[in-house]
């Protein structure tokens, strides 16, 4: 089973110099979703948040910075910044650096000479900086944590400057209750299916964990080349959260005998966020050999024949008047086993029944047809 992603406490720091205004950081947990199943990549979203405990306060500069223990750090794919919450007009946005080596993330604003609106940090928290950081799923404990290290140091500390340029203390909050254990989201372990009967398919799945897991819409499409219509065919409600493993099960009645199928799983969280999962092809193979009643009938020029085979044979489909005297042949050659159809053109013929007779090997059946213009 795998194991959790841990966010560990906030370290508080404080700057012991000239007291202006107190302005305090605090890490908000946003979202920790298993996006790419396939590629096994997931995404974790923080917001940095701050506010000022001592009266309003205008900010020249804002730096702060978080850390990566080393299991987290060794599955790190990419990192970014998902919003800015200064103006762009009056701050400068600097690059967010990342130190592989150490885990360090750190970002800093500054205002720019042109500055004509300060933000203004108040007694309620307000949003910095959102962050985005893309891993590996790994079978690892991970933490994320406020970084402590030397305030003049903006790769290890925390720094705000006030508009005169003074620095301004404060304290990083300890992380909220839902931060101290993230679990993994929906995490599936296996997908199969098979066929159970002439006309039904079974589809099993298994979880190692769960998140917030509404349920799982089960679709399906043909196989046809490129063209792949999904059609949603069912669904199997979730377990919501749990770390232990569980399985589900879903059987597809009443499928077509001779095609292939493409199924997949629409995995779907409770607040309506979805994920694709799997793809298991199914081939569907008759039975048995069988001749369909042709359709439209009676028909008036055109109308179809349908046949099933259970493997692959040289097929012959004859067309008899009402007296037994062939009319004419429509096919003489080989098909795959599977369901056929085959089209029937009775222009030139005239009105009455006629029989027509499918020859497969040692198999034969004949069926009747009417055409009436």
């Amino acid at each position: 089973m795998k194991k959790t992603l841990l966010p560990a406490f906030i370290f508080l720091i404080m700057n012991s110099l000239i007291l202006i205004a107190q302005v305090n950081s605090r890490l908000v947990y946003v979202s920790n979703t298993y996006n790419s199943p396939e590629v096994g990549k997931g995404t974790l979203v923080f917001d940095v948040e701050a506010l000022s405990d001592s009266g309003d306060v205008s900010i020249n500069v804002y730096g702060n910075s978080v850390k990566l223990d080393d299991d987290f750090r060794d599955n790190l794919r990419d990192w970014q910044y998902s919003d800015h919450y200064f103006d762009e007009e009056n701050y400068n946005y600097g690059p967010m650096e990342y130190n592989e080596t150490t885990g360090v993330l750190s970002f800093v604003y500054s205002a720019k000479f042109s500055i004509t609106t300060r933000k203004t940090l108040t007694g309620s928290w307000q949003k910095i900086v959102r962050i985005t950081l893309v891993y590996r799923l790994a079978d690892v404990n991970a933490a994320v944590k406020w970084n402590y290290g030397p305030v003049d140091n903006l790769m290890h500390g925390y720094r705000v400057k006030d508009e005169d340029l003074n620095d301004i203390t404060g304290v990083r909050e300890d992380i909220p209750a839902e931060l101290s254990q993230v679990p993994l989201p929906v995490e599936l372990v296996s997908f199969s299916g098979k066929v159970t009967q002439e006309n039904s398919v079974m589809l099993k799945w298994k979880t190692a964990t769960e998140v917030n897991n509404y349920g799982f819409e089960i679709e399906r499409a043909t196989l046809n080349g490129d063209n792949e219509e999904w059609l949603r065919i069912g669904f199997v409600e979730g377990s919501g959260s749990s770390n232990s493993p569980k399985s589900y099960t879903f059987t597809d009645k009443n499928v077509t005998g001779g095609n292939s199928f493409i199924y997949r799983l629409k995995q779907i969280d409770i607040d309506g966020s979805f994920s694709y999962f799997g793809e298991v092809i199914i081939k569907m193979v008759p039975a048995q050999f069988k001749l369909f009643q042709n359709y439209p009938n009676p028909f008036n020029p055109g109308t179809k024949i349908k046949f099933s085979l259970m493997r692959k044979e040289k097929v012959k489909i004859s067309i008899y008047n009402v007296i037994g005297e062939k009319v004419l042949t429509l096919t003489n050659k080989s098909f795959d086993a599977g369901t056929h159809e085959i089209d029937f053109n009775a222009n030139g013929l005239k009105n009455g029944i006629y029989f027509y007779r499918l020859q497969a090997g040692k198999y034969s059946e004949i069926k009747k047809m009417v055409l009436l213009k």
